[in-house]
């Protein structure tokens, strides 16, 4: 099966960007749903390595929703806290 998200355009690594706002930006229409049915009435689960800002998860789960499936969820394996917010707003 092919995979139902799919990059768009190469993006900028987003560790060289400091702020919510260049991450956000840099992330904007950076995916795409290119198999909406594979997603439509299902549980789809995005995955991402290390979340700072949430930024890319934002973006890819805006085009999953596209798709219409029942329920979205994430799985973060590390966050980082380079402003020592401890975590408080995630």
């Amino acid at each position: 099966m092919r995979e139902p998200l799919v990059r768009l355009r190469h993006t900028e690594t987003q560790t060289g960007l400091h702020s919510k706002d260049k991450r956000e930006a840099n992330m904007k229409d950076a995916f795409g749903l290119a198999g909406q049915r594979a997603v439509r009435g299902r549980h789809v689960v995005l995955v991402d390595d290390v979340m700072t800002t949430g930024a890319t998860l934002r973006s890819a789960a805006r085009e999953v929703r596209k798709g219409s499936p029942c329920e979205r969820s994430a799985l973060v394996l590390a966050v980082a806290d380079p402003k020592g917010h401890q975590f408080d707003r995630l």
